[in-house]
C-alpha cells in the first residue's frame, strides 16, 4: 500500500487580541501577518481511493528552550507515531517550508521516500569531467538556472507538462569519526531526481502592508521538484501532485465544517474544536469511499446481475449526519427553543 503524507501549515485565526496561545504569524493566504495558530497537519492518500486527514499538532513559539519545539520536531513525532502502525514504505509530499537536509536523511533511515519544490536558494550540483585533471567534479547550479535551460521543450508540453532533469545531485550531511576517533559531520554527493513542471498563473491581490514572497523557484511559469527517487522520476511528479488533496481538505473545513467559528478565548477549547473537526471529516471520507464501493456490480448465487445504486456523495454525507441532526432537533424542543 502506497500511502502519501503531504505536510502542510495552516493558520487557524484566534479570537482577536494579545491571547497568550496565540503567536504573530504569516498567512499566505492573505499575504498578511496576524494574531493566530499555526497547524501542522497530515493527510493520508491510499491507492484505492481513500484518502483522509491522520494527524496533526499546534506549533506555537515558547520562550523557554527546554520546552520549544521546531516544526520539524512535530513533523517527526506525526511520522513516528505512523510508523508504529505501518511498516511499507511510504512517500511524503511536503511544503517547501520543510525543505532541510537533516530532514531529508531522517526520513530515508525511516524509510520513507520524499518529494517537494525548490527554493530559490537551494543549492544543487552537476556532474562533469575536469578537462585538466580528467576527473569528475561537481559544480554548484541554481534551480533557476535548470529551468531556464529546458523552458523552450517544457513550453511545448503544455499546461501540466512534465521534463526530467538527469544527473542533478544535493549535498547532504552525515556523522562519521576522524583518526583520533573523534565525532564530525561531513557532506558527500547524493543523486535525486530534478523534475520540472508547468503551472496555471493565477492573479493575486495583496492588501497588506507586510508581505512576504514566496521562496519557490520558479522560472516564468515553471517550478522544480526533487525527491530521493531519482529511479523514478515519472513518479514524483504524479505524487507531488496529489498534495494538493490537503489544500481542498482545508478549504472544505472552512467552508463546510467551520474550522475558522471557534471563537473561543480557551485553548483547550481550540484543541477540542480541531479533534472534533478531524474525526468529523474522517467520517464523511469514509461515507464517501464507501458508497463508491457499493456502487459495483455484484453477482448473486443465481448467476443474475444485481446492480446497486448508492445516494450521491452529499447525499450520503447527509445520511452520515441524519442521527446528529435528530439529537440536536430533539434538545432544542426540550429547552423550548423553536
Amino acid at each position: 500500500m502506497n500511502l502519501q503524507k503531504p505536510i502542510f501549515e495552516n493558520k487557524q485565526y484566534g479570537p482577536g487580541g494579545k491571547l497568550p496561545f496565540l503567536c504573530w504569524l504569516f498567512d499566505s493566504s492573505t499575504r498578511n501577518h496576524i494574531w493566530c495558530m499555526n497547524l501542522i497537519s497530515t493527510y493520508a492518500v491510499l491507492k484505492n481511493g481513500l484518502e483522509y486527514p491522520l494527524f496533526w499538532r499546534f506549533w506555537r513559539k515558547n520562550e523557554n528552550q527546554d520546552d520549544k519545539q521546531t516544526k520539524l520536531e512535530l513533523a517527526r513525532k506525526m511520522l513516528l507515531d505512523l510508523r508504529s502502525i505501518c511498516d511499507e514504505r511510504l512517500w511524503v509530499a511536503m511544503d517547501r517550508w520543510l525543505l532541510c537536509k537533516n530532514f531529508f536523511n531522517w526520513l530515508v533511515e525511516h524509510n520513507f521516500d520524499w518529494v517537494t519544490k525548490a527554493k530559490k536558494n537551494t543549492v544543487l550540483y552537476c556532474k562533469y569531467l575536469d578537462p585538466v585533471s580528467r576527473k569528475e567534479q561537481y559544480k554548484k547550479i541554481n534551480p533557476k538556472v535548470l529551468l531556464r535551460t529546458v523552458y523552450a521543450k517544457l513550453s511545448t508540453l503544455g499546461k501540466g507538462g512534465v521534463i526530467s532533469i538527469p544527473d542533478i545531485y544535493i549535498k547532504l550531511p552525515y556523522d562519521t569519526t576522524n583518526r583520533r576517533g573523534q565525532p564530525m559531520r561531513r557532506w558527500w554527493y547524493v543523486p535525486i531526481a530534478a523534475v520540472a513542471s508547468t503551472y496555471r498563473k493565477e492573479p493575486v491581490t495583496v492588501d497588506g502592508i507586510i508581505h512576504e514572497e514566496d521562496e519557490s523557484a520558479t522560472y516564468q511559469d515553471a517550478y522544480l521538484l526533487i525527491s530521493n527517487r531519482h529511479d523514478v522520476p515519472e513518479e514524483v511528479a504524479a505524487v507531488y501532485v496529489k498534495r494538493w488533496r490537503i489544500e481542498v481538505f482545508y478549504r472544505t473545513v472552512k467552508q463546510e465544517l467551520g474550522l475558522t467559528n471557534c471563537h473561543s478565548r480557551s485553548e483547550e477549547a481550540h484543541f477540542a474544536h480541531m479533534e472534533l473537526l478531524f474525526t468529523t471529516e474522517t467520517l464523511l471520507c469514509y461515507a464517501r469511499i464507501k458508497n463508491m464501493f457499493i456502487n459495483q456490480v455484484f453477482q448473486s448465487s443465481d448467476s443474475s446481475l444485481i446492480r446497486m445504486e448508492a445516494p450521491g456523495w452529499c447525499k450520503g454525507e447527509k445520511l452520515a449526519f441524519n442521527r446528529k441532526t435528530r439529537i440536536y432537533g430533539k434538545s432544542r424542543r426540550r429547552a423550548g427553543v423553536p
